[in-house]
């Protein structure tokens, strides 16, 4: 299968063979690519010498635009892709099984979705925290029973900067360190953003952890590894969350029942 992750500012993709366990394999893409949205066009060439997969699913926040581009990605020989929707339940057989618990289940975003699904599979029936650190940070709750109760949305870390240097007059692009005791601009608003970020997933950890113990907090997204060592919780680095979740997805459904809404 090729699974792909159509973010707000890059996409992902990987190749698994169905019916691996791929959140116990060692090294469970036997393929694997990431493409800026402003090089979608290369898309072709890098998948000039993948197999032809027998299902291709995706998950896509980018827009029509970039949606309309992977699909023409695409070769000929290729079946379609199947965009999924967030759904009220995952339609996961047994312990993997999850519900949306957002007022409309069909208003979250479907990598928000695939990444909770992804951390069910990688977990299994433990409760988690899962946050995705791309062009927004996201901050979900899993609990052990597999209910995603709602979670949180605010500008991610590359945002944050950009709005502070595009949105005043007298404050640049930082290019500053992340220090204890800022003493100079840049290094003030490279520590500030960070400490937001930080903040903010350790706020929503101690939060929940008292009432869903043990609360395991996974990390995914661009930003994922400058945030986590500045953590003052425990946290697993997981950078393929959203792929494993449509994978997993995929496997859990036959291709000829997976919706296609491509059009």
């Amino acid at each position: 299968m090729l699974v792909i992750d159509a973010g707000n500012s890059f996409v992902k993709w990987a190749v698994a063979t169905p019916g691996v366990n791929l959140s116990r394999a060692p090294q469970p893409w036997t393929a694997r690519g990431q493409i800026a949205l402003s090089d979608l066009e290369a898309l072709a060439s890098d998948w000039a010498n993948i197999p032809v997969p027998e299902t291709i699913i995706g998950s896509c926040v980018g827009g029509d635009a970039v949606r309309q581009t992977i699909e023409q990605s695409l070769k000929s020989a290729w079946p379609p892709i199947h965009w999924i929707r967030s759904e009220a339940t995952s339609g996961a057989v047994t312990s993997e099984a999850i519900t949306n618990g957002y007022a409309q289940p069909a208003q979250l975003g479907t990598d928000r979705w695939a990444a909770l699904i992804g951390a069910r599979a990688a977990l299994g029936a433990q409760a988690a925290l899962v946050v995705m650190c791309g062009t927004a940070t996201t901050i979900d709750l899993l609990t052990a029973t597999g209910h995603f109760t709602g979670g949180v949305i605010l500008p991610g870390l590359a945002l944050m900067l950009t709005v502070l240097h595009e949105r005043t007059a007298a404050l640049p692009r930082s290019s500053g360190q992340v220090v204890a005791h800022p003493d100079c601009t840049a290094d003030a608003i490279a520590s500030g953003c960070l400490h937001a970020q930080a903040g903010a997933i350790e706020r929503l950890w101690h939060l929940h952890r008292g009432a869903h113990e043990p609360l395991t907090c996974l990390l995914a997204g661009g930003a994922a590894p400058s945030i986590g060592p500045f953590l003052a919780v425990p946290y697993q680095l997981r950078d393929d969350l959203v792929l494993l979740g449509l994978a997993t997805i995929a496997d859990s459904r036959s291709a000829s029942s997976l919706p296609n809404t491509s059009s």
